[in-house]
């Protein structure tokens, strides 16, 4: 039976342990297995297994990974992170889960029951625990139908021109302003637009102008282009000695090592007189797709504009350029259109 090394165990440590060793002995008990079942008893606990979890999910986009140690410090290592994963039952996550979806945190409950299934799936996969309680939780059953609240989106014409117009008067600050210019052109995400950068654009692209999200920014996990028409080029081009300089097209108001704040366009969308009932910053996703399928565009073309597309592990491997062309032709058309709705 192994002691441990010299010096970092001293000689008298190493006697104590060989005396401790021999009284097991003594009444009957094997020590070599009482450690063993130490070190998976310690290797068996749900701070243990959800460190591990986090460690190994490199895949993961930051703002995922951060929503994860925020619900692990707040909600889950109180509850259970002393626990054996093994002794946590289905009836113990129910009870633990519902008074947070009681309190109107019924999204923040789906999350941490689906959070909690993905450590017990890391413990099985490590042979740590059989079952996974959390998997006999149907959210429906639990939480009851998932209540969703699509974001607020112009999609008249006439509207979405006065909109343009407003944007052009906006009087903040000059990244804030190109964020909302660019932001009807490109059908991305608030959070894809904000952290652009400079590295991701290259405007002398064969083909054309094109910006490429990173996999590990999108929500479906794979490389994104946008193909950019001539008038988002004159913009960038336009933004380009202002914070060209630096990491962010769109850099925070107080450092340049951050992009600006997640609410910022939804703040300036306010300011010009939208609020959340009648136009986000998310909705030029909805304007775009809801005017372009009126005009008989290929619904497959602007779902995978969109990055709407979830191909299941039997389909061939993605193509990030497929249909490119295509989307060059459609995005430069909405340009076009939008600037005459303008």
């Amino acid at each position: 039976m192994a002691l441990g090394l010299y010096p970092a165990v001293s000689l008298r440590q190493a006697r104590d342990r060989a005396f401790e060793a021999r009284q097991c002995i003594a009444i009957g008990i094997d020590p070599t297995e009482q450690r063993r079942e130490a070190q998976l008893k310690e290797r068996g606990t749900f701070a243990t297994l959800a460190s591990d979890l986090m460690a190994k999910s490199g895949n993961l986009a930051s703002s995922t990974t951060k929503k994860r140690q925020i619900w692990l410090n707040k909600y889950l290592l109180p509850a259970f992170g002393h626990r054996q994963l093994s002794e946590i039952t289905a009836t113990e996550l129910r009870g633990f889960v519902t008074p947070i979806a009681n309190a109107g945190q019924q999204e923040t409950a789906r999350r941490l029951l689906q959070f909690c299934s993905a450590i017990f799936e890391h413990a099985i996969g490590n042979a740590i625990v059989e079952h996974n309680p959390a998997q006999r939780l149907k959210p429906s059953a639990v939480f009851g139908p998932a209540r969703t609240k699509s974001h607020a989106a112009i999609t008249d014409p006439t509207e979405l021109g006065e909109l343009l117009r407003a944007i052009d008067t906006y009087q903040g600050h000059y990244t804030t302003a190109y964020a909302l210019k660019i932001a009807p052109y490109v059908f991305v995400r608030p959070g894809e637009l904000r952290r652009a950068e400079w590295s991701e654009v290259d405007l002398n692209a064969k083909g054309g102008a094109l910006w490429t999200i990173p996999a590990a920014k999108m929500k479906m996990r794979r490389d994104h282009l946008i193909p950019l028409a001539s008038q988002v080029v004159v913009l960038i081009r336009e933004l380009q000695p202002l914070t060209g300089h630096g990491r962010y097209l769109f850099p925070s108001l107080r450092t340049n090592d951050r992009p600006m704040s997640n609410n910022t366009l939804n703040a300036a969308m306010r300011r010009l007189g939208y609020d959340g009932d009648t136009h986000t910053a998310h909705g030029f996703r909805s304007t775009a797709s809801t005017l372009l399928h009126g005009q008989g565009v290929s619904s497959d073309l602007i779902e995978k504009q969109l990055a709407h597309e979830d191909y299941n592990a039997t389909r061939a491997i993605y193509n990030r350029a497929d249909m490119l062309p295509e989307r060059r032709v459609m995005m430069q058309d909405w340009a076009n259109y939008i600037e005459g709705m303008k």
